[in-house]
């Protein structure tokens, strides 16, 4: 059969028509294509600085983010580029820009004064929802959820508590610290070693005491102790014969339980890192090896419940003494249960999750607060030895005796050059230096409007906490934010970047006493929003400064072995820690 051929004018007859359609096609799929980009492209916000090649980008301003050393740093070098107390940057398509605050009064006055208009971000939220998702820290304050759990923990924050629970066993495990670097002189002989880790467990053992078994003599620490006595028995020295280089003592790992809490308290970093937090942790935590972790860390808190249940059944009716923070949550839950006559849930997630943010928000803060602390009293020679006769001054009986001071003895001295080496190490090592807030309505701030839904952060990194304050018209403050202008003061331009203990002080009468509103600080927020660990923090640095500033001298080191750059995770971290020891008799 023979096979017909198309002529030449059928081809070109198909072509006179379907050319005109071709052309409408891809100019329509061109139309689509641009004004999908231009949906995606990001939308300033009027009389807001930015950066203008950001718009020219669906990505914005993420590729100059990941040029730079981290986020927050990212975050404070805007200021500086727009020389603006207020800027904004674009960090995810089809999303309002994020402002970003670098001035302390306008700073102060979102957080503690304008409540009903900012609250949590819900990013933050997001991010600590896919671990603890029944925490007063995944909700605003508005949440129903958000009133019970906080309630869960209103006994931690009190003097009591702090007294006869935190206080105590903060310094029985600070005593272990002071005992293992003892151990680690007499192996190492002069040499630095790294502390880092000794603190990272020995706060670690701090808040495993408090939330959960007080007056445990089987700590990490403990543990590291009796491991290098062996060592030191048997005549062994650590790694490296490099008189210049740090001892290398071998750090035994952390039992499974343990290993699954510093995982997962880890992992809230995946959340804050990710422009969709919830689902970023949400894929994370299914991992098998993060599952597996999830199943260890609730079978060690069903376990201590379980403990604690049974050490509450053992009192009675009697009034039982708090010895942990989950005896306080486990009466405080039976307490709102009687109210309205349920029954306690003991095993509920809300408990469960209070007591994993307990040990998460504390811990990390603590630990990474101790090693920036370590690292200035080794640079700045003069401030060690003027804390160190402050100290001694105060605690004139313990000199006497020849003894350390009481924790008690340290509860009720007020040393006003120790409550200035606390601020000023939390100022200059700003571990978080940025609080996120949620516009809740349309509003402004510095006379610039804020839509509703607007993320705002607001630093405490840059202009006027660590860098000179940028100028400001007095004139677009709210009238609270003008109110707070004579009641702090203001650093001094040409030494806000400098670590001076004595900034905090100030002369009543003859003494110098410490003055808390001396400048801006908000390291750990503001507000009704701000840390709730806070005054936590401030009670176990006063024990740990105490302890080891009295019983050792912290040699100085060369700048190659104490550096001053950082490392981001859920805090802002020294890179490195060394310290080098010189023990001191009582």
């Amino acid at each position: 059969m023979a096979v017909r051929i198309p002529s030449i004018s059928f081809y070109l007859a198909a072509t006179e028509h379907s050319v005109p359609e071709t052309i409408v096609c891809l100019l329509g799929c061109s139309l689509i294509a641009l004004l999908i980009r231009w949906a995606l492209l990001p939308k300033p916000l009027p009389g807001i600085p930015y950066n203008k090649e950001a718009l020219n980008r669906v990505s914005g301003d993420v590729p100059e983010l990941k040029a730079s050393s981290g986020v927050r740093a990212f975050m404070r070098a805007q200021f500086l580029k727009h020389n603006s107390p207020i800027v904004q940057v674009f960090m995810s398509p089809i999303s309002k820009p994020w402002v970003l605050i670098g001035d302390f009064r306008e700073a102060h006055d979102i957080a503690t004064s304008r409540s009903n208009e900012f609250d949590k971000s819900k990013l933050t939220s997001d991010s600590f929802k896919g671990i603890v998702p029944q925490s007063f820290v995944s909700y605003k304050a508005d949440h129903p959820v958000y009133k019970h759990s906080k309630d869960l923990l209103r006994d931690l924050m009190t003097p009591s508590f702090f007294r006869n629970v935190s206080a105590p066993e903060t310094y029985r495990n600070i005593l272990f610290l002071v005992e293992l670097w003892e151990v680690k002189l007499q192996l190492g002989g002069d040499r630095a070693f790294g502390a880092a880790r000794d603190f990272y467990k020995a706060i670690l053992d701090v808040f495993m005491g408090v939330t959960f078994d007080r007056l445990s003599t089987d700590t990490l620490i403990t543990r590291q102790i009796e491991n290098l006595r062996h060592q030191l028995g048997r005549g062994g020295f650590p790694s490296s014969t490099n008189q210049q280089e740090p001892v290398m003592f071998e750090d035994l790992p952390l039992p499974s339980d343990l290993e699954a809490v510093v995982y997962l308290v880890e992992s809230i970093n995946v959340g804050f890192q990710s422009p969709v937090p919830r689902i970023s942790h949400w894929l994370y935590l299914h991992k098998p090896h993060s599952l597996q972790m999830t199943r260890l860390k609730r079978a060690l808190i069903r376990k201590k419940v379980q403990e604690g249940i049974a050490r509450l059944g053992r009192v009675g009716e009697k009034e039982p003494t708090l010895i942990s923070a989950l005896d306080a949550m486990l009466l405080r839950e039976k307490a709102s249960a009687e109210k309205v006559g349920i029954e306690p849930d003991f095993y509920g997630e809300a408990i469960h999750d209070e007591l994993f943010t307990f040990i998460a928000g504390g811990h990390d803060n603590s630990a990474s607060l101790c090693t920036w602390w370590v690292k200035f009293m080794t640079r700045y020679q003069s401030t060690q030895a003027q804390l160190r006769q402050s100290l001694r001054s105060a605690h004139s009986t313990a000199v006497s005796e020849r003894r350390l001071p009481t924790v008690y003895e340290i509860l009720d001295t007020r040393v006003h050059f120790l409550d200035a080496v606390i601020d000023e190490t939390i100022r200059c090592s700003h571990i978080v230096p940025v609080t996120a807030r949620e516009a809740l309505v349309d509003t402004q701030i510095l006379g610039r409007s804020i839509p509703k839904g607007t993320h705002v952060y607001l630093l405490s990194n840059g202009p006027s906490f660590l860098l000179p304050a940028l100028d400001v018209d007095e004139r677009l403050r709210t009238e609270t934010a003008r109110a707070t202008k004579k009641r702090y003061g203001v650093w001094d331009p040409l030494t806000i970047a400098e670590f001076m203990p004595e900034r905090w002080l100030k002369f009543d009468g003859d003494e110098l006493v410490y003055n808390p509103l001396a400048g801006p600080q908000m390291a750990f927020g503001d507000g009704p929003r701000g840390c709730f660990g806070r005054k936590m923090v401030y009670l176990e640095m006063r024990i740990v400064m105490t302890l080891l500033t009295w019983s050792f001298e912290f040699l100085e080191l060369g700048e190659d072995l104490n550096t001053f750059e950082t490392t981001e995770s859920s805090t802002e971290n020294p890179q490195d820690c060394n310290i080098k020891l010189r023990k001191i008799n009582y």
